[in-house]
């Protein structure tokens, strides 16, 4: 794992950049940036993330939207090259904003197909895209936001994005299936296989905020993606004062994780959907 750090004239923290090595061969397995806005907001992997203190003690973390009628904004950090993305929010404007795209291709699953768009045309909460750039570019695009009730039933091969302003946790593919995420930074597809064939698996566990992924089954795959107000977690504490567990509203268990006496994680657990 190698980390970058980012500090202002102040000695704040700014951002992190930690690229993750593959347990095959030494290329980077995936790229994770945060920029740290303040003590109480950061964006994580294009997720805004705000918190709540009680005082000095940190008690919740906010994912969703308290105000369902606000527009929203996304953040997506692109680099050099492809880049496979998709839009959380609907911009009547699309991509006109932006400079240095060279080409922009929208996933069509009508026809299964890519189809080349005009940067100017308006883009949906949910679009699935392409994008060709001459260098870095760190995009912002503001729209309406709703959050996502966007269950496929994927057949074959398909391109599939939350089309959420939140992480989505995954279980392992179901043997047959595997799901493949592909790294700009690298330029190269991360599969993560199901079955027998899981050891040749490199991808992340999650599907970030902004990201999409080709999901390829022998027969039907469902992803379901269940509707959410807002993604409100609460902290609990351990008896050495780690947080070790978040619960939702209801009280039920988000995700859980124990540490070995001088760091690193012994077993993590979170809910998500499955391929």
């Amino acid at each position: 794992m190698h980390a970058e750090y980012a500090y202002d004239f102040a000695g704040r923290r700014t951002t992190k950049k930690v690229a993750l090595k593959a347990s095959l061969g030494n290329y980077p397995l995936c790229d994770s940036t945060t920029i740290y806005v303040n003590d109480s907001f950061e964006i994580r992997d294009g997720q805004p993330i705000k918190y709540v203190f009680a005082g000095s003690k940190r008690i919740a973390r906010v994912t969703g939207s308290l105000d369902p009628g606000a527009e929203r904004i996304q953040w997506l950090n692109l680099s050099s090259g492809w880049n496979l993305v998709a839009i959380a929010v609907s911009s009547n404007k699309g991509l006109s904003d932006v400079d240095g795209i060279n080409k922009v291709y929208r996933w069509d699953p009508a026809v299964d197909n890519w189809q080349e768009i005009s940067q100017t045309i308006p883009l949906a909460q949910g679009d699935i895209l392409w994008l060709h750039l001459g260098g870095n570019v760190s995009l912002t695009l503001k729209g309406v936001y709703n959050e996502p009730d966007l269950s496929q039933n994927l057949q074959g091969g398909s391109y599939y994005a939350g089309g959420g302003l939140e992480e989505i946790p995954l279980e392992p593919p179901a043997d047959g299936a595997s799901a493949w995420f592909y790294n700009s930074s690298a330029g190269s597809w991360r599969p993560w296989i199901g079955g027998k064939l899981s050891f040749l698996s490199n991808a992340p566990k999650s599907l970030a905020a902004g990201q999409a992924m080709f999901v390829r089954t022998e027969g039907t795959a469902k992803i379901v993606y269940g509707k959410r107000s807002a993604s409100i977690l609460y902290y609990h504490k351990d008896h050495l004062a780690s947080a070790n567990m978040t619960t939702d509203n209801s009280g039920g268990i988000h995700s859980e994780e124990c540490y070995y006496p001088f760091g690193g994680s012994r077993v993590e657990l979170k809910k998500g959907p499955r391929i």
